[in-house]
């Protein structure tokens, strides 16, 4: 308990006032709790030990009526979000102060939590202190139970325990279980939440603050966000992303004007002051109210001496507040400096090695001059505004400061011992400012990269990358060459799971060659796999390659999991190249190597790479084994993620296969899975799953909806697989639904950017010319489709090997290419049986192959193979449910048949039509009810169908229903003969020959007849 209340890192406003006794001191009894934070009572901070700082707000009306006018609508329902920016001292804190009281007041929560500069502070330290403030009202770990959020926020809580993970996906959750729980507080309770000099927050608080932010819909909640005005930084970007939100505003804080200049100086002084005074003032310190202050306190202290008082660097003025203290107090206040933005008495007794209660009394000599101020009513301390912490720290002489550093590092060790938690990252920070100086270097790279596996245990892996680079410099000199490689792989590592590939790649490679020259073949081999090949950045599988050819050849040929796993990478590296067949012998030796080695993530690794090779539909019966021996290893081990992996494969094949309701189990299997991992990519795989299901199945609004909701998941990392699927799926639901402006602009985020387009290759422009063909953009749609030349010259990715076929069917056959028709029908006709997907990861389905061997035989001419073909298509999709691909299906067969008119032809015709017509409507295939009407009347021409009368017309419709004739009768009014002859007329009139097939005719014919 001594410990919780003397390792106090938080300055809060809380939102209740409360007797210290109601406190809980649990470490573990909160969601939020950690030894490095400590409750504190509801007493107004900035009021604490007499020292009112709530007076004094000038000039700043315009500014208060636009916060007040957001407070009113977040009260109602309409959440907001400002980000107040301006120059240090402008007033940003102060304002945010004065809106909490004002809230309070309205009966809203509140918590307020402020970044901190540089002092080693924890990932997401401004949240923790937020949510701490509401926690003490609401209960938070109570409500996160209620919602079962437990598990996700676990990341604000950093007790020593066991880590969160290390993916991206697990900080997803973490973002997702934040944003969810102030939501729910929000729509049981108004909330203001204030983030304070956001300027100095850990990237990781600011991804949070976005995720936050992107979330809002109806919440009565207003998230103010304070930050300086910075020329460059992941703050500003951030900042930039959050204006752009509909509930966004911009407070854009600048300095007083000449009006509040007056009543401030009259304020302080107490006095009348003259126009030229309030202009040298103001001109002077740019109405900066800080600095306006400053000078405020001066002239109250004497006469004005006819200039101002202090000069422009406020510096100069800190510096002269120093010499006024005694000597034992200025050295208190240059070590609260060094300490952080707030301090306690027995950390600053510790560093001074001095007595509590003499620290007591030189902190009362530092807040009469204006420079300290105590924090809360626990005995924390915090400096009067964080530019005058920054002056002390400036005017610290080098050798001063890096001692004072050093000093605070040696007592948080020994306080801490082996078990540093969270503080591993303030004595991370003292250690490496004291090693500028010429300190430890190595005990300070060490602390550094101590901190960063912690942060990357907080899912803060930007935060980690750059921990991990400040110790590779400090510690340049000194490291031993292997551990500056471990050091630049676990950089890699954090850069990769970052997103930061560019940073990846230079830290791989410069570990390459300290490799290189140690003669390490296994450290050369770690740094080619930490170089993943993904498709969202083509051009680093080249340098992946080479590392790993390089380490092989320096491994030698020993059967290693080592070198299963580089040879698997080899593998990886030629997955979007049509080459695959040349690095089949290495798949082929990693797996051998290692199911010999029985090592899973060798094992794993070698069975993905086989899986590459054998991508295209020759290889489907082997991806099906695949498929079920990553199962069986996953059961083995139990590895939720290698799970993962085999419900996805055996989806590729099943659809592959046309089995779409082992695809529809496969998904629920994958959903379960992807659940109990709760990884971003998992959760974007089952959408994406259910996106193209529901496409293959004629479920169009469905699969659009899905799509939405995958592209969105997955929108803010920026990854290719985005653009795949929406550029891939819309615009072939847009086939059978009509194109759009929406599955046009889908086809142009990768059609559209020339670079992308080259990048993903052959595939990308001829699905891009199909979505032009369909849309009757044929200029365009036949540019695209020749800019690879020749189809003969067309040497596609296996796994694409089905779709630029038959994309190229559908293309060449609007364009009337009749020679690219024969060449490819002969290509696609080697893997009849097979439906058009990809066969690795699906982004859309295209129907059954024979579907376009019949499309292309029927334009060649072959009308008995183009009928037989599309006899197997209908079939097939039939069979697999694939009910938008059976109606075109159907209309093309009856078109082949109108054409060929054998006996019976034409009869039957119209059975397909009046099949495929209504289902065309019920799925709103609008084009394909036009296509279906069109192909009746030549078949009504062809055989020479009379148009029924009236009377006719409604015994048809009536036959169609299921009626007798003599319920007909009835119906009608005639006699039972009378209805007998008028079906005999419309059974000979239609060429039909019983009343089964005027149903069928019936269901899309009436009308036209009438």
């Amino acid at each position: 308990m001594r410990d919780r209340f003397h390792a106090v890192e938080t300055r809060l406003i809380h939102c209740t006032y409360c007797p210290l006794s109601m406190i809980r001191t649990s470490a573990n009894s909160s969601i939020l709790a950690a030894p490095s934070l400590l409750w504190c009572t509801g007493r107004n901070w900035w009021t604490a030990g007499g020292v009112n700082m709530t007076d004094g707000l000038v000039g700043r009306d315009r500014e208060l009526a636009t916060l007040s006018a957001c407070l009113d609508a977040a009260g109602t329902g309409r959440p907001q979000l400002v980000v107040c920016r301006g120059e240090p001292g402008v007033g940003k804190t102060r304002l945010a102060r004065e809106l909490v009281v004002r809230a309070r007041g309205e009966g809203f929560l509140t918590g307020f939590g402020a970044a901190v500069e540089a002092s080693g502070s924890p990932p997401y330290w401004c949240w923790w202190q937020a949510l701490r403030g509401v926690d003490e009202v609401v209960g938070l770990d109570d409500l996160a139970r209620e919602r079962g959020l437990e598990a996700q926020l676990s990341g604000l809580r950093d007790t020593g325990g066991p880590q969160l993970g290390t993916t991206p996906e697990d900080r997803f959750r973490l973002f997702d279980g934040v944003a969810r729980l102030v939501r729910e507080v929000a729509r049981r309770s108004s909330l203001l939440l204030v983030l304070d000099d956001m300027h100095w927050a850990d990237e990781a608080s600011l991804r949070l603050l976005q995720h936050v932010a992107k979330a809002l819909q109806d919440e009565r909640l207003l998230l103010v966000v304070n930050a300086r005005r910075q020329s460059g930084g992941p703050e500003i970007d951030v900042l930039g992303t959050l204006l752009s939100e509909p509930v966004a505003t911009d407070l854009a804080l600048g300095g007083l004007d000449g009006t509040a200049v007056r009543r401030r100086l009259l304020e302080l002084t107490g006095r009348a002051v003259d126009d030229a005074l309030v202009e040298r003032v103001r001109a002077s310190t740019g109405g900066n109210p800080f600095f306006v202050g400053e000078v405020g306190r001066a002239l109250a202290a004497g006469p004005d001496p006819g200039r101002v008082p202090v000069t422009a660097a406020l510096r100069a003025a800190i510096a002269e507040r120093l010499r006024s203290l005694a000597p034992a107090a200025a050295d208190v206040v240059r070590a609260a400096a060094v300490l952080g933005e707030e301090v306690s008495v027995p950390e600053l007794a510790r560093l001074a090695d001095a007595d509590p209660t003499e620290v007591v009394r030189l902190l009362g000599e530092a807040q009469d001059a204006a420079l300290l101020q105590p924090a809360d009513a626990a005995g924390r301390w915090c400096f009067a505004h964080a530019i005058v912490r920054d002056a002390v720290l400036d005017a610290l002489p080098v050798p001063m400061r890096g001692a004072l550093h050093r000093a605070a590092a040696e007592a948080l060790e020994a306080r801490v011992g082996a078990s540093p938690g969270a503080h591993v990252f303030d004595i991370a920070h003292h250690r490496a400012e004291a090693a500028i100086v010429g300190d430890d270097r190595l005990v300070a790279a060490g602390w550094l990269e101590r901190a960063a596996v912690r942060a990357m245990g907080q899912l803060a892996f930007e935060d980690a990358a750059l921990l991990l680079r400040r110790a590779l410099v400090l510690g340049e000199a000194e490291l031993a060459p292997v551990d500056r490689v471990r050091l630049l792989l676990l950089v890699g590592r954090a850069d990769h799971l970052a997103g930061n590939l560019a940073g990846r790649l230079r830290a791989c490679l410069d570990a390459a060659d300290v490799a290189r020259e140690l003669e390490r073949a296994d450290l050369l081999a770690e740094a080619a796999l930490v170089m993943e090949v993904t498709a969202s950045a083509p051009g680093f599988e080249v340098v992946t390659r080479r590392l790993c050819k390089e380490a092989l050849a320096a491994l030698g040929p020993e059967p290693t999991s080592l070198r299963a796993r580089l040879l698997a990478r080899v593998v990886d590296t030629h997955m979007f190249g049509s080459d695959l067949e040349t690095v089949a012998p290495e798949s082929d030796e990693a797996l051998a190597i290692a199911t010999a080695c029985d090592d899973p993530v060798a094992l794993g690794a070698a069975m993905a790479a086989r899986r590459i090779v054998c991508a295209g539909p020759g290889g489907l019966a082997e991806r099906e084994l695949l498929a079920a021996r990553m199962l069986e290893l996953a059961a083995r081990d139990g590895d939720a993620p290698t799970e993962l992996a085999a419900h996805l494969w055996q989806i590729d094949a099943s659809s592959e296969r046309g089995d779409l309701q082992r695809v529809a189990d496969e998904v629920d299997a994958l959903a379960r899975c992807a659940s109990s991992l709760g990884w971003l990519t998992a959760r974007f795989d089952v959408v994406k799953c259910r996106a193209v299901l529901a496409q293959a199945q004629g479920r169009y609004a469905d699969a659009v909806r899905l799509e939405d909701m995958a592209y969105e998941l997955m929108e803010a990392r920026g990854l290719a697989s985005t653009l795949v699927l929406r550029s891939a799926l819309l615009p072939v639901v847009g086939r059978h639904v009509g194109p759009d402006r929406r599955s046009m602009d889908a086809s142009a985020m990768i059609s559209g950017d020339p670079e992308v387009l080259r990048g993903f290759g052959l595939i990308a422009h001829v699905a891009a010319a199909h979505a032009h063909a369909t849309a009757g953009e044929l200029e365009e749609a036949e540019r695209l489709y020749r800019a690879f030349g020749p189809v003969e010259s067309w040497r596609p990715p296996p796994h694409v090997v089905l779709l630029v076929d038959a994309f190229g069917i559908a293309v060449s056959d609007v364009l009337d290419d009749v020679g690219d028709l024969s060449y490819l029908r002969d290509r696609l006709a080697a893997h009849r049986g097979h439906h058009v997907v990809s066969g690795i990861a699906q982004v859309c389905y295209f129907g059954p192959v024979e579907l376009w061997l019949g499309v292309a035989a029927h334009r060649l001419g072959l009308l008995n193979e183009a009928v037989a073909d599309l006899e197997q298509a209908d079939v097939h999709c039939a069979r697999a449910g694939a009910a938008g691909f059976r109606v075109e299906a159907q209309i093309r067969l009856a078109a082949a048949l109108a054409d060929r008119r054998d006996h019976g032809d034409l009869a039957r015709a119209c059975v397909l039509l009046g099949e495929a017509a209504p289902a065309a409507r019920r799925l709103g295939m609008t084009p394909y009810v036009a296509t279906a009407a069109a192909v009746q009347t030549e078949v009504d021409r062809l055989a020479g169908v009379v148009a029924l009368s009236p009377r006719e017309t409604e015994v048809a419709r009536l036959v169609a229903q299921g009626l007798t004739n003599r319920e007909i009768a009835a119906r009608l009014v005639l006699s039972e003969r009378t209805v007998e002859q008028h079906v005999r007329s419309v059974l000979a009139k239609l060429g039909l020959a019983n009343r089964a097939q005027v149903a069928a005719w019936a269901a899309h014919r009436v009308e036209y007849h009438a």
